[in-house]
């Protein structure tokens, strides 16, 4: 069974293959596990409610989904859930997650027969005989109220648990056993858990419980998609969780991707400008060799045959000192007669 949930090659796997694996097989396993003991529970608490009435299969109910929400990672996964998010592509292991939903439908047709060898233990260890009646899917309504009463309990049931599933850790379990008794106490029969209702039909199958179970079916799914409609959802099923976090790493690789390459065009930049520097630097250490070569060459001359460099400065120099002195000298002051 693992090897078809360990196939595949998304990025998910490929980003980091071994640890996927194991958080999606552990998910999976305690999903399966916490679906399979939710569905055949509903015998015991039939029970409690036959010898203790509402009060008492309230609080089992809370037990049980207390339990199934310590072994599923924090919600109950109403396979409504499922549904939700195939039709809205928030998946995108849609073939496994069908899968996997199919396996809920086959735990919850096998949970009778797994009750009956529980209590069949339970009677040999203790001598404990408990009376059960031969079909729990018995409606006190017509199949026209079982529409309207799925129809809107899923509703509601969306809606709750969108605003209380983060709150406290008995908050969805008290949600979940406020519909049950709802629901046995108006129907008959609880509703809104789409695996639990088919566990309740698998000891009397009929014609009536066929339409019935239909009925159930059609008229919570469009309910809870109706729901969705108003405000998204935190709960979220273990192929959402595995399609959010490829999402997370695609992000993380193109982002990485993008500094790499933002990194590489700076990295261009600053080997332009260093390059640039170092020749402006040489044209600079070149123009003071020319002009050390003409210092050090004093009687340099050019093709008009002028001097260059320092020795033209100087000689320029020498010609105007010569010239003032010329000029002093020849300069004499009036001569006065006595």
């Amino acid at each position: 069974m693992f090897k078809l949930f360990r196939s595949g090659g998304s990025q998910f796997d490929r980003v980091s293959p071994i640890e996927s694996r194991v958080k999606l097989a552990n998910k999976l396993t305690n999903e399966f596990l916490a679906t399979f003991s939710l569905c055949f529970l509903f015998n015991s608490e039939e029970v409690i409610f036959d010898n203790y009435g509402y009060f008492g299969m309230f609080l089992a109910v809370t037990i049980h989904m207390s339990i199934f929400q310590l072994r599923n990672n924090g919600a109950p996964m109403n396979q409504l859930l499922y549904v939700e998010e195939a039709l809205a592509k928030k998946t995108s292991d849609a073939p496994r997650a069908l899968c996997a939903l199919w396996f809920h439908i086959l735990e919850a047709l096998a949970s009778d027969s797994y009750s009956d060898f529980i209590w069949f233990i339970i009677e040999k260890a203790t001598g404990l005989k408990v009376e059960r009646r031969p079909c729990y899917f018995v409606h006190t309504v017509p199949v026209n109220a079982i529409f309207v009463a799925e129809f809107a309990g899923a509703f509601l049931l969306r809606f709750l648990l969108s605003r209380t599933v983060n709150r406290s850790f008995l908050a969805t379990p008290l949600v979940y056993a406020s519909f049950f008794i709802a629901g046995k106490y108006f129907v008959g029969v609880p509703g809104v858990y789409p695996a639990i209702t088919l566990a309740r039909c698998s000891r009397c199958w009929s014609a009536d419980t066929i339409v019935a179970l239909l009925y159930h079916l059609i008229a919570a799914i469009p309910g809870w998609l109706t729901a969705s409609l108003i405000e998204p959802t935190p709960l979220k099923t273990m192929w959402r969780e595995c399609h959010e976090g490829e999402e997370r790493t695609r992000k993380e690789q193109r982002f990485r991707q993008l500094l790499r390459q933002l990194h590489l065009i700076l990295l261009e930049r600053h080997h332009e400008e260093m390059l640039r520097r170092i020749e402006e630097q040489r044209e600079r250490m070149r123009q003071g060799e020319r002009r050390r070569h003409e210092n050090d060459n004093p009687r340099r001359r050019d093709r008009r045959g002028n001097y260059i460099g320092l020795y033209r400065i100087n000689m320029r120099k020498m010609s105007r000192r010569r010239n003032r002195q010329n000029s002093r000298g020849n300069y004499q002051l009036p001569h006065r007669g006595r």
